[in-house]
């Protein structure tokens, strides 16, 4: 027999249905802001609504007209119920013309006591009317965009309540219902300012959010455009080399490394994710060298074999080794080309020294240097180090943080 646990039963549904009207502020901050504002103001009604419906027995009892109180005490608790379920469905605070007819059954309420009572009774179950009008005032309050409107209401409130309190007076009561009318000249503005102040706040987040989403935008197009610059910057340097040169044996080894970028092309083109299997520096740099035979290369990778780099460290490290290898070729007539790499536990070096004709490192570089060699390393964070003179060769250094290792080091285990 399969037994149901009724809290997850009855907990499934109902909590979805709470968490899909309670303020979700990744959505939209202002609609937050209204739902959390009637939240509060409907939790100050209702709680009114209950102390009042508790204390009717005593409110008849205290009564002088018990049957005209009743049907007050019930149409405020009908009202009241009716205004916060709407507001509730509607998911704002009442429209201009509700909230008034609202502000009006509320002064009414605290003025009631005038026309029906013999005395004021403040202090006594009778005075019900002070907690209903101030939820009634503070509920109207949300709804009020001036101001000069909020002044007129709790000022307004507050006679009300005394012209109902205080109908007729005894010398016991005018004090402590002076004292009262302070808290509808004082907390009814605090409700307006904090809802002012929490509407405004919730218009700067959005604006902020859709400021946000258009530099995430327009950074995902320029770093989209900066890649195919890049590749359009290799592909243009490399059918100038393919066009230009008139030697057989560098004519095959172009020819293979033109294979080469057409697989890694097509490749980018129809891969939509990236399944590239992790490699080492070592195992990068020989990827990468395996295009320049015609060079004098010499390399010692060794003691980079251990600890694999992420994707984007592997395609900028290769990318700034191909564009450094490429300038040698084209540039540098070097006749030593030393490539040497390193790995430890928290960074990780890669060092391109050439004896070529070198160039001044102080004025400004090439697109190649800048962009593909500085300017993408540094995205990541891999600091990048250019040595050069004229006639003098260059020494390039890679070096690249723990962050882009694409696992923590091994650690060793002792056994007991």
């Amino acid at each position: 027999m399969a037994v149901m646990d009724s809290g997850s039963a009855l907990g499934g549904g109902g909590r979805h249905a709470i968490r899909s009207w309670l303020p979700n502020i990744g959505f939209d901050a202002r609609a937050s802001a209204e739902r959390s504002l009637i939240l509060a103001a409907a939790f100050v009604r209702l709680t009114a609504v209950i102390q009042s419906a508790l204390s009717l027995p005593m409110i008849m009892k205290a009564a002088d007209t018990p049957l005209a109180t009743l049907l007050i005490a019930l149409a405020f608790i009908a009202e009241s119920t009716l205004v916060t379920v709407a507001a509730a469905i509607r998911g704002t605070v009442p429209p201009g013309r509700q909230a008034l007819l609202d502000a009006g059954f509320g002064l009414f309420i605290l003025v009631h006591p005038a026309i029906w009572w013999t005395s004021g009774h403040v202090g006594s179950w009778s005075q019900w009317q002070f907690a209903a009008g101030m939820s009634v005032a503070c509920y109207v309050a949300l709804s009020v965009n001036r101001p000069i409107q909020i002044a007129i209401l709790s000022v307004s409130s507050a006679v009300a309540y005394l012209i109902g309190t205080l109908a007729p007076p005894t010398e016991s009561e005018v004090q402590s219902a002076f004292v009262n009318t302070v808290a509808f000249l004082c907390l009814v503005p605090a409700v307006f300012i904090v809802a002012t102040y929490l509407r405004s706040l919730a218009r700067h987040l959005n604006r902020a959010r859709e400021l946000n989403a258009r530099l995430a935008t327009d950074a995902a197009i320029a770093e989209e455009r900066a890649a195919q610059r890049i590749v359009l910057h290799d592909t243009a340097g490399f059918l100038a080399m393919l066009g230009e040169n008139a030697d057989p044996d560098l004519d095959r080894i172009l020819r293979a490394q033109a294979q080469s970028m057409s697989r890694e092309l097509r490749r980018r083109v129809y891969t939509t994710n990236d399944q590239s299997r992790e490699r080492t520096l070592h195992e990068i740099v020989a990827a990468t060298t395996a295009a320049y035979g015609d060079l004098p290369l010499a390399i010692n990778t060794l003691l980079a074999n251990e600890r694999p780099l992420t994707t984007d460290a592997q395609a900028t490290t290769a990318s700034a080794l191909r564009t450094l290898l490429d300038n040698i070729r084209q540039h540098a007539n070097a006749g030593a080309v030393t490539i040497h790499a390193t790995a430890s536990d928290h960074e990780w070096a890669l060092v391109v020294r050439d004896d070529g004709v070198g160039f001044d490192a102080t004025a400004p570089m090439g697109f190649g240097l800048t962009e593909q060699v500085v300017g993408q390393c540094q995205l990541l964070g891999i600091e990048v180090t250019i040595d050069s003179e004229p006639g003098e060769g260059a020494v390039i250094e890679l070096r690249g943080s723990g962050s882009t290792f694409a696992s923590p080091p091994a650690t060793d285990v002792v056994d007991n």
